[in-house]
């Protein structure tokens, strides 16, 4: 049974890991920033985070303590982050569903501080940061089922937990997220 059952979930599990290569490949080839829409911030009830005095606190403590910021990355050494999202694709008898559980960064320590910016903008925040050496792995657990009998006995499936990672040296990361906060009145 498993030399026929092999090639079967060996060719459904490409299509369906080819599938969500081919939903996630606009946003990793993405080339250009997406523009964000910005609001006039005197019309808006949003904070501007380029005049907002907490940010701009945070921003000179950061410019001004580039070592500390170090220091506090050297004792942190990796940050993991949760994740809550799954893929599912069906071809011919089979059914993959891929969920993806946590993303590790590790390397933290190896921030170098000169390159650390943030930068507000209206109701844009900005943070980059480089690394001589980061590691993110994404773990995620994975169910191959039959829609149909034909491939497992009946209830059979098959579910593996995976883990990827991949090591890169000299890296410099961005982050831009736009954030709301309510204008003090």
């Amino acid at each position: 049974v498993c030399e026929h059952v092999g090639p079967v979930v060996a060719a459904k599990a490409t299509e369906g890991l080819r599938q969500v290569a081919d939903q996630l490949r606009p946003i990793l080839d993405a080339r250009q920033p997406v523009e964000v829409a910005h609001t006039d911030p005197s019309q808006d009830q949003a904070v501007d985070f380029s005049s907002y005095p907490p940010f701009m606190l945070l921003r000179a403590i950061l410019d001004d303590r580039r070592a500390a910021a170090a220091s506090v990355a050297d004792k942190m050494r990796f940050l993991d982050l949760p994740l809550h999202t799954s893929f599912t694709s069906t071809a011919g008898a089979a059914r993959l569903t891929v969920s993806l559980r946590a993303l590790r960064l590790e390397g933290i320590e190896t921030l170098q501080p000169q390159a650390l910016q943030l930068v507000g903008f209206g109701e844009e925040i900005s943070l980059q940061a480089a690394f001589r050496r980061i590691r993110v792995t994404l773990t995620s657990h994975v169910r191959v089922e039959s829609v149909e009998h034909s491939v497992f006995e009946e209830g059979g499936h098959l579910e593996q937990d995976l883990s990827l990672s991949v090591e890169l040296a000299n890296t410099s990361i961005a982050f831009r997220t736009i954030a709301k906060i309510s204008r003090p009145q």
